[in-house]
């Protein structure tokens, strides 16, 4: 945990610094749910894949 995001639980920036925060922030939460699809699509993927072999 950085010193940024200890500054932004205190709310001590100028509005610039909020502005760029706000931006990396919506750019992490997308990042994170690309990644949580992604994961889901391979588990699918590997179930699908797998699931002949467990029924024989």
């Amino acid at each position: 945990m950085g010193r940024k995001r200890i500054d932004r639980m205190m709310g001590r920036m100028s509005p610039r610094e909020k502005k760029m925060m706000d931006r990396d922030g919506a750019r992490d939460k997308q990042g994170a749910v690309l990644r949580v699809v992604f994961a889901f699509i391979l588990l699918a993927l590997l179930i699908f894949f797998l699931l002949p072999y467990f029924l024989r």
